[in-house]
């Protein structure tokens, strides 16, 4: 039986492709993630939950003093007042959903098993999806990822071309993602084999052994690394820097380590590693300034309006024509802590941030002990690195906001993993 979790995970992810796949003109399909998770979470778990919202933490009392802030600068300062309340109240909606049905521990945990399965589920789909022909494959990704020329964004290759042609710039993409998508879901499935590592009693609960773990870890990073996505790489060194701080068999830690670096040399083919790093992470050494892959001019929007205005901000839709600033050929918000400071101002902004640095650090502590609280830390480390370079957690639009949000909302609020309750159904790897 398909736990309510599940499919509510999967809906996220399948109702914009229908949407865009059935009728591609009729609207932006990505506005309705956050609403379906809404929708469905109460739908299906209202029933089992139902927990008041209270504002009895730091993280919650912070998120309601953001809420208000919003909604006095959206009445008193913003001009678009319907576009920043939509943005504001998907944002919100979602984290008020997790503090009212997923904030205990049997419910979170819960929700993150689903999860787990749907990642596994969702990456080997894709992967074996990308073993077909080039030109089936790239008419699966325009059909169901609402690509068209003019998205600023790469076209669909297959991960095995991107192996073939390496070094040259073929970046990977899932046939239902683009390659930024792919790194983001490879990243997180990632997260999970790690954190299956560093507690192998759950390994053992889903009847897995430790090395096909490890397998499914490589097949991730392979994905990760031929997506070039640097945002995802850097994230990976971090997640195994932080496992060492989890887990006391440090042959977990020196496996992954060994087999990554193993990965990186076969296909290897510059003479020093200094150009290959080069090459990697797309540096200029004409212009080493540039190694934002265009962020730099967005940046130097987002400098100029934040002196504008420090302290309110411009408010979710920013005066690109009238600076000039073409966002047809510039990212539009591809910097997520001068977009997030931009638009929120520095009050609400550093608010903001804060509640992603707790995620981390309520986390972090209990890791040492809990599956759970380690896959988290992992998570938010992930979420906020994907934050400050790819402008992803600045709104709940899309499948992938949708899914940040409810991450950060969980590691913020859920209740801490007990003792008594690691070897119940509950605390179980089981779908």
């Amino acid at each position: 039986m398909i736990s309510k979790y599940f499919l509510i995970i999967n809906l996220v992810f399948l109702v914009p492709i229908i949407g865009f796949v059935l009728i591609p003109e009729l609207l932006n399909y990505n506005y309705l993630p956050p609403i379906v998770y809404v929708i469905c979470s109460h739908f299906f778990l209202s029933k089992i939950s139902k927990r008041k919202i209270l504002i009895n933490t730091l993280e919650t009392r912070l998120f309601f003093i953001w809420f208000l802030i919003s909604i006095i600068f959206i009445s008193f300062y913003y001009t678009h007042k319907l576009n920043n309340l939509a943005n504001i109240a998907g944002i919100a909606i979602i984290h008020f959903s997790v503090i009212s049905t997923l904030s205990t521990y049997k419910k979170w945990s819960k929700f993150i098993v689903s999860l787990c399965w749907f990642l596994f589920c969702f990456l080997i789909l894709n992967i074996a999806i990308q073993l077909l022909p080039i030109s089936l494959g790239e008419f699966i990704f325009q059909k169901v990822s609402a690509y068209t020329d003019n998205t600023t964004n790469f076209s669909y290759v297959t991960l095995v071309e991107s192996i073939q042609n390496f070094p040259v710039f073929y970046p990977a993409a899932l046939p239902t993602m683009r390659n930024h998508g792919m790194a983001f879901l490879a990243t997180l499935s990632f997260c999970i084999c790690i954190s299956l590592l560093i507690f192998p009693e759950k390994i053992r609960e889903i009847g897995l052994k430790k090395y096909q773990v490890i397998i499914f870890g490589i097949l991730c990073f392979t994905c990760i690394y031929f997506s070039y996505s640097r945002t995802s790489l850097i994230a990976v060194m971090m997640i195994i820097f932080v496992s060492a701080f989890f887990t006391k068999n440090k042959v977990v830690l020196i496996s992954f380590v060994f087999c990554i670096s193993l990965l990186i040399i076969l296909f290897l083919s510059q003479e020093e590693l200094k150009t290959f790093l080069i090459d990697l992470f797309r540096i200029d050494l004409l212009e080493p300034e540039k190694i934002g892959g265009g962020r730099e001019k967005i940046w130097e929007l987002h400098s100029q309006l934040f002196a504008l205005k420090p302290i309110t901000g411009w408010g979710w839709i920013l005066p690109y024509e009238e600076f000039n600033y073409d966002l047809t050929t510039n990212p539009f918000s591809e910097s997520g802590v001068s977009f997030l400071l931009v638009t929120q101002g520095l009050l609400r902004g550093s608010i903001y941030i804060s509640l992603m640095i707790l995620a981390i650090v309520r986390n972090l502590v209990r890791g040492q002990k809990f599956f759970f609280h380690a896959l988290m830390c992992f998570f938010s480390i992930f979420l906020i690195l994907h934050f400050t370079l790819q402008g992803g957690l600045v709104g709940a639009t899309s499948s992938i906001g949708t899914l940040s949000q409810v991450l950060l909302a969980i590691a913020l609020y859920s209740e801490p993993a007990k003792i008594d309750n690691l070897n119940t159904k509950t605390g179980s790897f089981k779908p």
